[in-house]
């Protein structure tokens, strides 16, 4: 058991819900069930910023492919 589990068991604070680790009222881990969110969340948002910056190049290489391609039918 953790030392997390074994502190929340001494305060009350912890039960077990078909064998998994539920706590209650534990501000310590709420703070980093929080942290984490955030932190995924900020991830994520990374994540997607690069998608979008990666499809505007592709968008942009596509735009000068078919400039390309109209000036080359039109060069003859």
């Amino acid at each position: 058991m953790s030392v997390e589990m074994q502190e929340a068991y001494q305060h009350n604070q912890a039960i077990i819900i078909n064998n998994s680790k539920e706590f209650s009222d534990n501000p310590n881990i709420k703070n980093k069930e929080d942290n984490n969110v955030i932190e995924l969340n900020n991830k994520k948002d990374e994540l997607n910023l690069n998608l979008e910056q990666e499809f505007s190049i592709n968008e942009i290489n596509d735009d000068e492919e078919i400039a390309k391609t109209v000036d080359e039918m039109f060069s003859d």
